[in-house]
């Protein structure tokens, strides 16, 4: 995963999981949910929601009200899993040939349809070549 572009996208969607699932109406009523931590609403001992809420703003008050609004943002955005290309990639291009070398040292461990999901599939290498 390309934590730089998507850990807060992920958070987001997991938070959302309950609301997509018509479980809940809104991501604050779901009792197992860590969004009313880190939105401020409530405190469990042992949360700790510093690091994403820094990644809104340096201001607690502020960051407090622009994380819920990015998460009310994402109700109506698609998943970002469905971006996850061969099951295990998920992240820009750039990512993706940076990380495979480090895949491949490690092949025997991944299975060969994750290994293989950078190549073009057999449609895009015939289009190419016609």
């Amino acid at each position: 995963m390309d934590k730089e572009n998507y850990l807060l996208e992920l958070s987001r969607y997991i938070v959302l999981n309950p609301v997509r699932a018509d479980i809940v109406k809104d991501p604050k009523d779901y009792q197992w949910s860590s969004y009313p931590v880190i939105a401020g609403n409530t405190k469990i001992p042992g949360l700790l929601t510093d690091w994403i809420l820094s990644q809104f703003n340096e201001e607690k008050r502020k960051a407090l009200i622009q994380y819920q609004a990015f998460v009310r943002s994402g109700i109506k955005v698609a998943s970002p899993l469905k971006e996850v290309k061969g099951q295990l990639y998920l992240g820009k291009e750039d990512f993706k040939k940076r990380i495979s070398p480090l895949l491949k040292e490690r092949s025997k461990e991944i299975p060969r349809k994750q290994r293989y999901a950078n190549r073009l599939s057999l449609g895009d290498a015939l289009h190419i070549h016609t």
